[in-house]
């Protein structure tokens, strides 16, 4: 009963799915974390359905821009927001990291941040659009899968820099224990994916490293916002590895 509540939670969090009005304290929203995996997995499937009925009757552009705009839909467009606010901080915060902040708690999109939209975007549609013609659908859903995985050792490693927000209550509250649904989902999509997987894993992970680093040298750790950006940005090194050779 509690995995099942556990799971409606990190659904209605990443996604908009409706999953109904739930109430949670902050112990068992930060509980749900370890089904984040499962979320990605389920957004892979979705993708991936979609992607295969679509390939014969559309060009493989047109699927991977459809497969974008089905992506932001489910999940109400959460993490590219996160990326915009991440880049908009960045850009014009000057170096001071309490102007960093504040800014990226704003709501309106600036340069920075509609240029770094654009940029993850156009590249995503790029591999996308390989990846259909190659009709690697298999290949092309484990991406949110694997991305959310590795936000999962994120969360539990890497200091979170505000006080207050949801992110406080997974640095509070999640366990170690939620560690072992992203590592059977990541080696499930190794074993599933072969090398092409592996690959496509290690460089999602070593963005993850990356940004990480970047973001804990700027701010001093990580804010919602950045786990949405490392989402993005896992799914985006994730797809672009795929396309290689």
């Amino acid at each position: 009963m509690r995995m099942g509540f556990r799971l409606r939670l990190a659904i209605g969090f990443l996604t908009r799915i409706p999953v109904g009005n739930l109430l949670a304290s902050d112990e068992e929203f930060a509980r749900s974390l370890a089904f984040f995996p499962i979320v990605g997995a389920l957004l892979g499937i979705a993708l991936a359905a979609v992607a295969s009925i679509l390939e014969s009757q559309l060009s493989p552009g047109i699927v991977a821009g459809l497969l974008l705009a089905f992506s932001a839909l489910l999940t109400g467009g959460l993490h590219l927001d996160g990326l915009a606010d991440v880049f908009d901080g960045l850009g014009g915060g000057r170096g001071d990291a309490e102007r960093m902040l504040n800014i990226m708690r704003d709501s309106r999109i600036g340069s920075h941040g509609a240029v770094a939209l654009i940029v993850c975007l156009l590249v995503k549609f790029a591999a996308l659009s390989e990846l259909i013609a190659a009709k690697e659908f298999l290949l092309l859903g484990m991406a949110p899968m694997a991305a959310r995985a590795l936000i999962v050792p994120t969360i539990l490693v890497v200091p979170y820099v505000r006080q207050e927000g949801l992110g406080s209550s997974f640095q509070r509250c999640a366990s170690h224990r939620d560690l072992l649904p992203a590592a059977l989902c990541l080696l499930c999509a190794i074993v599933l994916g072969g090398f092409a997987a592996a690959i496509a894993v290690a460089s999602a992970a070593l963005m993850y490293l990356a940004v990480s680093a970047l973001l804990v040298s700027k701010l001093r750790g990580l804010t919602g916002d950045g786990y949405g950006t490392l989402i993005e940005l896992g799914e985006l090194a994730f797809l672009v590895a795929l396309t290689w050779g």
